[in-house]
């Protein structure tokens, strides 16, 4: 774990560290995972002040197969000597579990392995949750104080416990006692930036600078946000342990990132957070010290005659399990993230969710826990456990991911053409959807509406947008080739190698100053059913390109094609738009095709070729590995003033193969 010292100014006593964290490390036995205490005893534990939300008293119980306190249960005795920091065998800020850091530090997740982990600096890291949406960057801050505390010296067996067999021992004491508790404090800072959408995440990741101290990251992202906004917004929670909770800077703040002017709500905040973490908080911890973590140490060293030995098909029954709770969470997360958007997942489907995580959790417990012989003999019995796993093994209910799957779909405000949801399936596709709340958009650098198009001022329709009939920035809906106002829930079917399209409502060639962007999340209702997947392809073709975008098709055979073209474009901004079947005028003859009108989308194998009409819908074979391009039919060196984009869905339907991967050219 990285750590930077930090100067408080009139306090000594303890050490002030702002923390990151461990990644990997192999502390707990059995297969559990945490960080190694560098230069401490292998058979050492060091658990967070969290667990079993009990906190330890010298000579504790502790029972590492379930990671439990033994509460009051007398086993161990011996001398309380108090350390300070300086005297402490532990270095604290290199012993903290990546799934005990996240849940310590930003108090959003409860605990669970849903997390990944990643080191970017010496005061900063992000984590991702399964349960938050993969445009979020979550960045964590901390400042630990270790100010010392207690350890067991002249520990010793009790005459009671001396007295109790293996299976008997573990089952009162467990397998180990809490040897030293250490007290300090946590001060946490989650930034959470919300950036809509995954490719605004990523474009402002690589122009940000996420290492460096928390100052640094304020000042960078206001630099940021003074050059251009970043469409999204900015969510600080606190947490603290130790110190004096009714001095607290806990409240959560929420800003957005569309100016200087929004973000200096939180810029304030990061300012305060910044004096109390260095100043307040240290003297806070000084006086009221809170439990930071406890060591605990086996029973075997003072002597207990304990059994530890676990089969190795329980092992492996362990390992399985791991994985099926694994496997659980992520459906766990959906059925709650899909409450939050608004699209409840099937009734039948939670049901059977929440039946496996009552039975893996049965099967844990029998697992993982200590379960004394009837028999004389001083060995383990595991029977419980491995009928439990027979049991679960024909119990669980079979999850289809392709029906739980909760698919987000970004509408970009500055895209004439939008995002759209396509059917790669060779049958017809039935879907559920919900417009997510809350989001705003801009159809002009001055007007900040949301998917209804409602604005203060300027709200109502604009000549020449998408759909006259609907108000300027409201969110559309495009089913073939007709735009209309989206609702914000409804079901719909998508027939094999089409799709249906979002927008915002605004003029062809004014979507470049449009900012932000709304979302969609939507469930296949039919993918239960047996459908097969087709290759499926999307392009985008934009109007002033005159090279076109390329395709080439990878099947290594040649296959028979479905291009189903959507959008709307012109060969000048005077011009009536026209779909990809064209406009009323004739071409000419420097265009691609000179028989075809012009605006009519075309096919060709390179500069000079004979092009190929394709229009709104068109089946026609394309040969393995040989590069085409579309574009519009259009005068050559007559692009430049072209406005508007065409998406294409090209679904290969005979190509001789069961399946194959969805593929996407994406802008």
């Amino acid at each position: 774990m990285a750590s930077m010292a930090l100067t408080v100014s009139g306090w000594r006593q303890a050490t002030l560290r702002v923390v990151l964290g461990c990644i990997g490390g192999g502390l707990w036995s059995y297969g559990l995972s945490g960080c190694k205490t560098p230069g401490a005893s292998q058979a050492k534990d060091v658990l967070p002040y969290a667990v079993g939300a009990v906190e330890p008293r010298l000579g504790d119980g502790y029972d590492s197969m379930v990671q439990s306190l033994r509460n009051g249960v007398s086993c161990v005795s011996g001398t309380t000597v108090k350390v300070n920091s300086a005297q402490s065998s532990i270095n604290l800020s290199q012993n903290i579990d990546s799934k005990d850091l996240m849940r310590e530090f930003s108090g959003e997740v409860n605990g669970t392995p849903r997390l990944g982990f990643l080191q970017l600096g010496a005061s900063g890291g992000f984590y991702r949750s399964l349960a938050t949406k993969d445009s979020v960057l979550n960045l964590v801050y901390a400042v630990k104080v270790q100010s010392g505390g207690e350890q067991l010296s002249g520990a010793s067996l009790v005459s009671n416990a001396k007295a109790l067999h293996g299976n008997s021992m573990l089952q009162s004491c467990g397998d180990g006692y809490v040897m030293q508790i250490n007290r300090g404090g946590l001060l946490s800072i989650t930034l959470s930036l919300d950036f809509g959408s995954v490719e605004n995440r990523t474009r402002w990741q690589s122009k940000m600078k996420l290492s460096g101290p928390l100052g640094d990251l304020s000042h960078d992202l206001g630099d940021k946000i003074r050059l251009g906004t970043m469409d999204g917004s900015l969510t600080i929670n606190v947490n603290q342990v130790g110190g004096t909770p009714s001095q607290a800077l806990t409240a959560a703040k929420t800003c957005s990132l569309d100016s200087a002017d929004d973000f200096a709500i939180c810029k304030q905040r990061i300012d305060d957070l910044m004096a109390y973490a260095t100043g307040s908080f240290p003297q806070q911890v000084e006086s009221n010290p809170g439990v930071l973590s406890f060591v605990t140490a086996p029973l075997h060293n003072l002597g207990a005659q304990i059994t530890a030995t676990v089969p190795a098909d329980v092992l492996q029954m362990r390992q399985q399990l791991d994985q099926w709770n694994r496997d659980n969470l992520l459906h766990s997360d959906l059925v709650t993230k899909s409450r939050q958007v608004g699209l409840p997942m099937d009734p039948a489907m939670e049901s059977d969710i929440t039946a496996n995580t009552v039975l893996i959790k049965q099967t844990a417990t029998a697992c993982f826990s200590y379960q004394p012989s009837a028999t004389p003999a001083d060995t383990q019995d595991w029977s419980a456990c491995r009928s439990q796993f027979k049991a679960s093994s024909t119990g669980l209910r079979t999850i289809n991911a392709n029906v739980a799957a909760l698919n987000q779909l970004d509408i970009p405000a500055d895209s004439e053409i939008g995002n759209s949801i396509f059917n790669s399936y060779d049958s017809k596709m039935s879907i559920r959807f919900a417009v997510a709340s809350g989001r705003s958009w801009k159809f002009d650098p001055t007007h900040s509406v949301g998917s209804d198009g409602t604005a203060s001022g300027s709200g109502a329709a604009a000549t020449g947008t998408l759909s006259s009939a609907d108000k300027q920035g409201a969110l559309l809906m495009r089913v073939g080739q007709s735009y209309s106002r989206s609702e914000t829930s409804g079901q719909l079917d998508i027939f094999a190698g089409e799709a249906v399209g979002f927008a915002m409502n605004d003029v062809p060639g004014r979507f470049t100053d449009n900012q932000g962007l709304q979302t969609v999340y939507w469930r296949c209702l039919s993918c239960a059913s047996k459908m097969n997947k087709l290759p499926t392809y999307r392009l985008r073709v934009r109007a002033n390109i005159e090279a076109g975008t390329a395709f080439t098709s990878h099947e290594n055979i040649t296959g028979t094609y479905r291009i189903v073209a959507y959008g709307l474009w012109r060969g000048s901004p005077n011009w009536p738009l026209s779909d990809a079947g064209g406009s009323s005028k004739s071409c000419g003859a420097t265009c691609p095709d000179p028989t075809s009108n012009l605006q009519t989308l075309v096919m060709s194998t390179g500069p000079g070729a004979p092009a190929t009409a394709i229009g709104r819908d068109k089946t026609l074979g394309i040969q393995a590995n040989v590069p085409i391009a579309f574009m519009m039919n259009e005068q050559a060196r007559g692009y430049s003033d072209n406005q508007g984009e065409i998406e294409l869905i090209l679904q290969c339907k005979r190509c001789n193969i069961a399946s194959h991967a969805i593929i996407l050219d994406e802008e």
